[in-house]
């Protein structure tokens, strides 16, 4: 029985077994609402209140006297602005028989000016359908009849039973109970988390076992951090946004402008639509409270430059302090709007940004920091080789050109250019592109480097060094001629670079060395592979021409370094370099110093050099 579960769950597809688990969350998450929304909720809370809490503990206020005055202070806020809101209902309703008038008026002109075509083409709908009942109507059997024709028919008048005291209390109680009852347990459930915060923190922490206290430490301390940090700019944005509403309802004349300034500011905590909230409950008490369409219209333009501006600053500001892009904030604010309501949308920021810290130190969940956080899903050399297998030469020549702008030649070559060869091979090993599509690359990437580099030199003066002859050695395939390109675009103005093919002989290149008398010669050989015959090229060629001073490039290598570089060294070659950094330094020193090249001995000044990792290494 073992055997056989064991093997009918090896047989599930893993993509079903994904959402087979995403569905059985979603449904614990909708179902446990009447648990998870209170808890959520007072955590949320907790966090805006830890910040006070722990300010009056660190200057000597006991831990109970603390949570006593910031609980009063906020509830006393919260009971003064619902005394205040209250307040300027009850005065609006005494006031409403006296802007029936205005609202009468309003209403009329508005009628007046359904006169276009819309209004045209519902009359005559509903002039056909008053046609077609009359025809209804006599087309009809003459037998029917309705019963208020019927003579012997008594009509029945249903007298309802008054309520008695109990349901009409129940009945009155019923629609605040449960939001009652529900702040009640947020309350109750906030001071216990502010007074056991330290308890609360290492019991989570021990849940997650102890192997994983740096995980778990990290991640809440990142959150927490994240969270403070939305809290905080969101409060700055939102009591700017409340501060120029309330100016601006000054100014056009509304009662009570501080009281709906501050509306407007506690409405935008909810997003997306506190702003669309706020602006209709002022535009409509504009609308009954004045005369003449100025003041609305004056409102709602109030609210839409100052709503305008919020939004803009909105998923910069919040988007880059959460660590959460713009468009993930727009999805959870939907998802959690429909799993829990007004609440979900409330708590969609904070939520988010708790996945993200998750995502970020937990390997198992790092898929959420794919879809949710800010950070780019794939590097630059990613990008340029995808958009190079896409065929898309203009934007890998973008995304080239962007790095350009941030960093050096050299580490550009290292960080993009280099990556995208080495995946562009470990794909056609694996078979997953064809030897035609890798060729494409490569071709494709030497266009976009000619190019950059034709531009380049087309803006830079010239140089007074000698120029050097430098004899390019590809050691078996297109992608270490690419690197020789890259090589000639290092030495610039200071050195002609002559590249030979990647099939020659070494015979072949005896007879290339003995026409073109190069200074040095470069063998070329991207990881993996190349070793064995660039260590043959050397021993012939030093062995034929020992001084011809002998550079190799080994780029991309994982294993050994140190331990192939000695080899090369010990075969022949002069310098050895495993990054185009190392590379662009030895051109440096060598063809634009004083030095001739090939005659340092790296290996001395780095006596840790195993330990740290190689980066280049000469005789």
């Amino acid at each position: 029985m073992a055997r056989s579960s064991q093997s009918v769950s090896v047989g599930v597809p893993r993509p079903l077994l994904h959402a087979a688990s995403a569905a059985f969350l979603v449904a614990i998450l909708s179902l446990g609402q009447a648990v998870l929304v209170p808890f959520a909720v007072a955590t949320l809370i907790g966090f805006v209140l830890l910040a006070p809490v722990a300010w009056l503990e660190r200057h000597g206020v006991r831990r109970g006297i603390s949570l006593a005055l910031v609980g009063s202070l906020v509830l006393g806020g919260v009971g003064a602005f619902g005394y205040a809101l209250s307040r300027q209902m009850t005065d609006l309703a005494t006031h409403m028989p006296q802007f029936s008038a205005s609202i009468r008026s309003k209403l009329v002109a508005l009628h007046k000016t359904r006169n276009g075509s819309l209004a045209r083409i519902q009359q005559s709908v509903e002039q056909a359908g008053e046609n077609l009942d009359k025809q209804e109507g006599e087309n009809g059997s003459p037998t029917t009849s309705s019963p208020a024709d019927r003579k012997d028919v008594q009509p029945v008048q249903l007298v309802p039973t008054p309520p008695t005291d109990a349901e009409w209390l129940r009945a009155a109680w019923k629609p605040v109970a449960k939001p009652v009852g529900t702040a009640g347990i947020v309350l109750i459930l906030v001071i216990f988390m502010l007074a056991q915060r330290e308890d609360l923190r290492n019991r989570l922490i021990r849940l997650a076992g102890r192997g994983r206290l740096t995980v778990t430490t990290r991640t809440l301390d990142e959150a927490t951090r994240q969270i403070s940090r939305f809290l905080f700019s969101q409060t700055l944005i939102n009591a700017a946004f409340g501060l120029f509403v309330a100016v601006g309802l000054l100014l056009i004349g509304i009662p009570y402008a501080l009281l709906w300034g501050v509306t407007a500011a506690i409405l935008r905590f909810v997003p997306y639509l506190g702003t669309t909230l706020a602006m209709l409950l002022v535009a409509g008490l504009a609308f009954v409270g004045s005369e003449g369409w100025a003041p609305t219209v004056e409102t709602l333009v109030l609210f839409c430059g100052a709503g305008l501006v919020a939004y803009v600053l909105d998923p910069i500001v919040n988007g880059t302090r959460t660590g959460t892009s713009s468009f993930a904030l727009l999805v959870s604010a939907i998802f959690w709007t429909w799993l829990w309501g007004p609440i979900g949308l409330l708590l969609s920021t904070p939520i988010a940004v708790c996945l993200v810290a998750i995502g970020k130190h937990v390997p198992e969940m790092e898929f959420l920091t794919v879809l949710l956080s800010d950070e780019p899903a794939l590097n630059a050399a990613d990008s340029f080789y995808q958009r190079l297998l896409a065929g898309d030469e203009d934007e890998a020549g973008e995304i080239l050109e962007q790095q350009s702008d941030k960093t050096a030649r050299d580490v550009v070559f290292d960080r993009v250019v280099v990556p995208a060869l080495l995946l562009a091979e470990r794909d056609r090993l694996r078979g997953a592109i064809s030897d035609a599509e890798q060729e494409r690359v490569m071709r494709a990437t030497l266009d976009i480097l000619r190019n950059r580099d034709a531009a380049g030199r087309h803006e830079q003066p010239g140089s007074s060094h000698r120029v050097r002859r430098v004899l390019g050695v590809p050691a078996r395939s297109a992608a270490d001629g690419l690197a020789l390109e890259m090589v000639g675009q290092l030495l610039g103005s200071a050195g002609a670079l002559v590249r030979l093919s990647p099939v020659m002989l070494a015979s072949e290149v005896f007879d290339a060395i003995e026409e073109t008398q190069p200074d040095l010669m470069c063998i070329a050989a991207l990881a993996p592979g190349g070793v064995n015959h660039t260590r043959y090229l050397c021993r012939q060629v030093h062995g034929r021409f020992p001084d011809l001073p002998i550079w190799v490039l080994r780029i991309g290598a994982q294993a050994a370094p140190l331990t192939i570089t000695r080899q090369l060294l010990a075969d022949g070659a002069q310098y050895v370099a495993v990054d185009f950094v190392a590379a662009a330094a030895e051109v440096e020193r060598s063809l634009l110093g004083d030095t001739e090249p090939g005659h340092t001995d790296h290996t001395d000044n780095h006596p840790d050099i195993e330990r740290a990792g190689l980066v280049a290494v000469g005789r």
